[in-house]
């Protein structure tokens, strides 16, 4: 009996001391952020608007910020892209053609209260491969417009990540 009140007690202790916390890297008070349309430097017309569509999505579906106007918001989130590459990256001759659409970003957060402070700035590049063989018709990213949404949402997920678990994979 006596045994069996130490094993219990221990394992209350040890339960006691496995609290997990996680820690925002957002100042306190903080419940809301303005994404304004990301700026597109490079040639490729159209891509600033599923960027900044997708980026909304995740924050509006994974954060409890609230999206506001600049003048309203606490945080604002910017960005440019900075670098738009779709090329063929493979050929064979199964005619298969596989390309790799490349896209950089360049994002700052900026704390909004009570004055602006940078809070971070990073570049970001993500890629997604896809195929247009008769053959991949029925998995996978066929197009670029495919491979650009992809694309717009592993930024849009790495920027959630940094924004508010703090962390980068």
């Amino acid at each position: 009996m006596k045994g069996l009140l130490v094993a219990i007690s221990l394992l209350f202790l040890f339960l006691a001391g496995c609290t997990y916390q996680v820690e925002t890297p957002l100042p306190p008070g903080v419940s809301s952020i303005a994404i304004p349309f990301f700026s597109n430097q490079t040639f490729e017309e159209g891509v600033e608007e599923t960027l900044t569509r997708l980026v909304i999505e995740e924050f509006q579906l994974r954060t409890p910020l609230s999206l506001e106007e600049r003048d309203e918001a606490d945080l604002l989130l910017e960005g440019e892209i900075t670098h738009y590459l779709n090329e063929l990256s493979t050929e064979t001759a199964a005619e298969l053609e596989e390309y790799r659409l490349t896209m950089e970003v360049v994002v700052r957060l900026i704390s909004l209260l009570p004055e602006e402070e940078l809070l971070w700035s990073r570049k970001i590049m993500e890629a997604t491969s896809y195929s247009i063989s008769p053959e991949s018709r029925e998995v996978g990213i066929q197009t670029e417009e495919e491979a650009l949404t992809e694309t717009s949402r592993k930024i849009a997920q790495h920027l959630v990540n940094l924004t508010v678990e703090g962390w980068e994979r």
